[in-house]
């Protein structure tokens, strides 16, 4: 007799789930009023979370017992929940059975030999072993709390086989040194529950005391302003507008002064430089200078209170302007002159020719 084909199997173990899932309520009534949570879906991955997932079935299947009433019923749900290769096993195993005259395996007519096939199956290989690491690695972590720490270290001691005293002592091995420092103040309790009751106390008033000084800290830094800061920072603000008014006028003084310095230089300066007077050709008087003429002599020479009026105001002998000499003069005969205007020029500068070293302000060969 041929084998039916696979489509048909599975076709038929479907069917049977389907059938079992059925008979369970859609939606279940607890026995209680305790509202029960949905165990997590397991799929294999991690062998260690197979105990808390068993754990979580059980504690539903006792909360809903009337949803319940056979052990078929108990493990369709457990199914129901598995995916991957768990689900893939237990399936594998209906399909068998379908195929052999529907005589199917004890575990799905029993709810407890159900989850021990799920443990030989899934759960870790060495459960002693894997405690025993778990233990000698376990930490206290500063930023955990005793809580923690303690739940898991009691779930992998009972899997050791340590006797107390080795337990006292691993448990103590592994916690931080801000709460060996206090253990060492009080002193160290001998037996592991103690211990541990210890660990949680001055964990606790650590925890206490940093919400408290978390709590300082926003409380220092939301501070308004006071009054009392308000007024500094005016002050602050004033003395440093003071400050500011101060170096200006102490710049603008400086400033001052030097420009007043200047000044007076520029006066000394200009004292020490005699003006020409009045009356001579080069001042800025309205009056009309007097010509050529006016100022020679009968000889053709200057007359003698002209040339001691150049001489004695510093002027120049040839052009009666002053700040230069003879040889300086820019009014130089570039052509021979004709006429009056050569014998005027040759008057000047016979009237000039003596004048060499006599004036006080004049200096060089005129």
């Amino acid at each position: 007799m041929s084998a039916p084909p696979p489509e048909s199997t599975l076709a038929r173990s479907l069917e049977l789930l389907a059938s079992k899932i059925a008979a369970i309520p859609d939606n279940p009534k607890p026995s209680s009023s305790v509202k029960t949570r949905v165990p997590d879906v397991f799929d294999g991955s991690d062998p260690n979370k197979l105990e808390t997932f068993t754990f979580q079935c059980s504690m539903y299947l006792a909360s809903c017992k009337r949803n319940f009433p056979n052990n078929e019923s108990c493990v369709t749900f457990v199914l129901s929940y598995l995916k991957g290769n768990p689900l893939d096993w237990f399936q594998n195993e209906i399909n068998h059975a379908l195929n052999n005259g529907g005589k199917f395996p004890e575990w799905f007519e029993s709810y407890p030999v159900f989850i021990a096939e799920l443990q030989r199956l899934f759960s870790p290989r060495d459960p002693i072993m894997d405690a025993t690491n778990a233990l000698e690695t376990l930490k206290y972590k500063d930023s955990t709390k005793a809580t923690r720490y303690t739940l898991d270290f009691n779930r992998h001691s009972r899997r050791t086989g340590w006797n107390k005293a080795a337990l006292t002592r691993q448990f103590y091995k592994g916690l931080p040194d801000r709460i060996k420092d206090e253990i060492a103040q009080i002193g160290k309790p001998a037996t592991l529950l103690e211990l541990q009751d210890l660990v949680s106390t001055l964990d606790q008033r650590y925890w206490e005391r940093q919400s408290e000084i978390s709590r300082d800290k926003r409380s220092t830094t939301n501070q308004p302003t006071s009054n009392t800061n308000k007024a500094s920072s005016s002050n602050n603000r004033s003395d440093n507008r003071s400050n500011n008014r101060t170096n200006n006028q102490n710049s603008s003084g400086a400033k001052t002064g030097n420009n007043q310095n200047n000044n007076v230089h520029s006066k000394n300066k200009d004292q020490k430089k005699p003006t020409p007077p009045a009356n001579t050709p080069s001042s800025s008087s309205g009056t009309k200078p007097n010509s050529i003429a006016d100022m020679l002599g009968p000889d053709g020479k200057l007359k003698p209170e002209e040339r001691q009026r150049r001489l004695d105001n510093n002027l120049c002998l040839r052009c009666a302007k002053f700040g230069h000499t003879v040889p300086n003069c820019p009014i130089q005969s570039k052509a021979k002159p004709k006429g009056r205007a050569a014998t005027v020029a040759a008057a000047l500068n016979v009237a000039a020719a003596p004048a060499t070293g006599t004036a006080s302000g004049c200096s060089g060969k005129a």
